[in-house]
């Protein structure tokens, strides 16, 4: 038997510097269950729940390189966890990817391709200890 799962995700980008559209480098929080299509012979699909970003990297490459990048955790506190990826010059003849994962084991992910000048991106997991999830923040420069 052959599965095959569609997502089809809508990102609303933010708009800066003159009213040009300037994409952001950020994963969207949630999948939801109506984005997610599972098509297999004699099975309906049912998803009851949206999908959360449950973690966000970098690949050297499209996913069906699986070429996910080791980042340097350059912080990690009870609260707060940085990992950076820094870019060199090559290695990158693929694209610089943001990869989101989704679900608790990241069994959904969207990949994203990055503009070709950026230097290094950022992952910052935030968890407040009151908090119900915790936060993922992506900055790229």
């Amino acid at each position: 038997m052959r599965l095959a799962i569609t997502v089809i995700a809508t990102i609303c980008a933010s708009f800066h510097v003159l009213g040009i559209a300037a994409p952001r480098n950020e994963c969207p929080d949630v999948i939801r269950p109506a984005a997610v299509q599972v098509e297999m012979y004699g099975w309906q699909s049912y998803i009851e729940f949206p999908l959360r970003l449950s973690s966000a990297g970098v690949a050297a490459g499209p996913p069906d390189m699986r070429a996910g990048l080791k980042g340097e955790r350059i912080s990690k506190r009870s609260e707060l966890e940085v990992t950076v990826f820094r870019f060199g010059e090559t290695g990158f003849e693929q694209g610089k990817w943001l990869v989101c994962s989704y679900g608790q084991g990241g069994e959904i992910s969207l990949h994203k391709r990055l503009p070709e000048n950026l230097k290094a991106c950022t992952v910052s997991y935030q968890t407040p200890a009151k908090a119900p999830r915790q936060s993922i923040r992506i900055d790229c420069e």
